[in-house]
């Protein structure tokens, strides 16, 4: 008779409490894969959908679309990428409320918004990643030109999934997977999947210099804390009570 993982008793043995929170782990990484391709599916197919049915000016009130642009500079950048500065084209008026930000994956397509036609809102003229926002302007980088060049072209900016960031994350998982599955995980790495627990707090007599004198001695011990504990401390606190003024102490 065959015996699956879930029908054997819990193993006391050190071995076999490793080799159960070991499966465990592997077991919650690839959930967490299984939900990052949900959530990445789940925001291409809004994306898609908002595009296709909604008007640019409707995008640009809910922030994922700007009108009304205009290229106003172009240079090369590194690796032989397009950028492209684009501004209103009033001039230097302020961009609308938005939520562009750097690194986002955008498309942008020729037409102020009101002379575009709804069959255009897919077929993106050009699709790069924000490298700078300001007030005014928002920076761009494409991986080629168009033909006659982007300068002076009165264009639209919809902000896109980003594939991306979800493939960096995945990528990131499956190969902490990797290290779980080979016995190659770093000691943080064993004690974030619960493999084993970390090591105990050396000492509160760890001799410091602080670099902001006026922290004050229950932040001072927080300080402490960090710098000795060998793997990860954890800090908290209601907000106002100083972990991010201690933080420059705690990096040496």
């Amino acid at each position: 008779m065959s015996v699956t993982a879930a029908d054997k008793k819990p193993d006391r043995t050190t071995n076999g409490r490793e080799e159960r929170l070991l499966l465990e782990g592997e077991a919650h990484i690839d959930h967490l894969i299984s939900l990052l391709e949900l959530e990445r599916n789940t925001e291409i197919s809004e994306t898609r959908e908002n595009l296709a049915h909604l008007a640019p000016q409707s995008l640009q009130a809910r922030g994922v679309c700007l009108l009304n642009l205009r290229a106003a500079a172009t240079r090369t950048g590194l690796a032989g990428k397009v950028v492209v500065e684009f501004e209103r084209n009033s001039g230097a008026d302020i961009l609308p409320p938005h939520s562009f930000r750097v690194g986002d994956v955008v498309g942008v397509v020729e037409g102020s918004g009101k002379q575009a036609k709804k069959t255009e809102k897919l077929a993106a003229e050009g699709e790069g990643v924000l490298v700078k926002v300001e007030d005014t302007r928002i920076t761009v980088a494409f991986k080629e030109d168009v033909e006659g060049g982007w300068e002076g072209r009165i264009c639209r900016m919809n902000k896109l999934a980003n594939e991306i960031t979800y493939k960096r994350m995945v990528f990131s998982l499956s190969a902490l997977n990797v290290a779980a599955s080979t016995n190659s995980l770093s000691n943080l790495q064993e004690i974030l999947l619960g493999k084993r627990d970390p090591t105990s707090f050396q000492s509160s007599n760890v001799n410091l210099t602080f670099f902001n004198d006026r922290i004050n001695d229950s932040q001072k011990e927080a300080v402490r804390l960090a710098v000795g504990s060998p793997e990860i401390a954890l800090i908290h606190g209601p907000p106002g009570t100083g972990k991010v003024l201690i933080a420059p102490n705690e990096s040496w």
